[in-house]
C-alpha cells in the first residue's frame, strides 16, 4: 500500500473531523483526486487496524486520534468540543497545532475528572499528573492495544495501582509537558 496515499487520506479525514464533519470515501476520492477503489481499500485496511474510524454507513468519523464519537477524552479547541481516542491524542493534537483550549478526561485509576488548560499548544504545569505511554505490542488494533491504555492519572501512585491491577503492562510514564512534546512530534505534518 502506498504510504503517501495512506497519509494523505488520514490527514484529509483528520481535517474534516476537526471541522466536526464526517467524510465519505467518495468525498475523499474527489478531494484527493484519487481512484475511489484505492480510497476504499485504504479505508478498509486502516479501519481494520484501528487507524481510521468508520461509522456504520462507512463514513470516516475518526482519524489520527481525533473522533466525532463520544469518548472519555474531550478536547476543546477554540470553543469547539472534540473527542480523542486517548489522552496522548488530547494533549498532542493541540500541542502540534499550537492551539488553545482544554483537555477534560478522567484518571485511569480512580475516574476523577482531570482538566488541563492549554495555551498556544503548551499545557498548564501540573507536577502530579502523569500519562501512561504503552510500549507493548500494537499489531492488530491500535485503538484497542494502545489507546485503551494511554491515559492520564492523578499521580504516580494511581498509575502504579492501575499497573499492578492491569498486570504490569509495558510502557513508561510521561509528565504532561513530556506528553505534549511527544505530541508535537507525532502530529507534525
Amino acid at each position: 500500500m502506498d504510504d503517501s496515499l495512506v497519509n494523505r487520506i488520514r490527514w484529509a479525514a483528520f481535517d474534516r473531523v476537526r471541522a466536526k464533519t464526517a467524510m465519505t470515501a467518495i468525498e475523499l476520492a474527489a478531494e484527493l483526486q484519487t481512484p475511489l477503489a484505492d480510497v476504499e481499500g485504504v479505508l478498509a485496511t486502516q479501519s481494520a487496524v484501528g487507524q481510521i474510524e468508520l461509522d456504520p454507513g462507512g463514513s470516516v468519523v475518526g482519524s489520527l486520534g481525533l473522533t466525532l464519537s463520544t469518548t472519555k477524552h474531550t478536547l476543546e479547541i477554540d470553543g469547539t468540543e472534540l473527542h480523542t481516542w486517548c489522552a496522548l491524542d488530547a494533549l498532542g493534537i493541540p500541542a502540534a497545532s499550537a492551539a488553545s483550549g482544554r483537555v477534560i478526561t478522567s484518571c485511569g485509576w480512580c475516574g476523577r475528572t482531570l482538566t488541563l488548560a492549554i495555551e498556544a499548544g503548551v499545557p498548564e504545569e501540573d507536577d502530579k499528573m502523569v500519562l501512561w505511554l504503552p510500549s507493548g505490542p500494537c499489531d492488530s488494533d491500535m485503538r484497542e492495544q494502545f489507546c485503551s491504555m494511554a491515559n492520564l492519572f492523578c499521580g504516580s501512585a494511581h498509575l502504579e495501582q492501575w499497573r499492578t491491577h492491569a498486570g504490569q503492562p509495558q510502557g513508561r510514564a510521561l509528565s504532561v509537558p513530556g506528553a505534549a512534546d511527544l505530541g508535537r512530534e507525532s502530529w507534525r505534518r
